[in-house]
């Protein structure tokens, strides 16, 4: 009993000095696990940046493409409205003139 009183109150006394850093046999392994692990986080970080880098320029050629062929669209657009236009005073002058020739006509058969 008291071999295992001793064996507790030695434990107890230099125990403390077991778990501290000061003299740990593994106290060398931090800095390189560290190092390591800030290595493989700044690669990760550069394949991300440069996914997001070949996601932001195919979203550019696609926003690009998009604006161009919205040009077109308008230009198209701009187009029509101007045929529209001209037929709507195109069919007003063949009325205008309709009606003219239809009352020269009148005052012809008027006479």
């Amino acid at each position: 009993m008291k071999k295992i009183f001793i064996t507790l109150v030695f434990l107890t006394l230099f125990g403390i000095d077991l778990f501290a850093c000061s003299g740990c046999t593994d106290s060398a392994i931090a800095p390189v696990e560290s190092a390591e692990a800030i290595a493989k986080y700044n690669q990760e970080e550069s394949q991300i940046a440069k996914q997001i880098s070949q996601i932001k320029s195919y979203f550019d050629k696609a926003i690009a493409q998009v604006e161009e062929q919205n040009l077109k669209e308008n230009e198209n657009l701009n187009a029509l409205a101007k045929n529209k236009a001209l037929k709507e005073q195109k069919e007003g002058f063949i009325i205008k003139t309709q009606n003219q020739i239809q009352g020269i006509i009148n005052n012809i058969e008027g006479q």
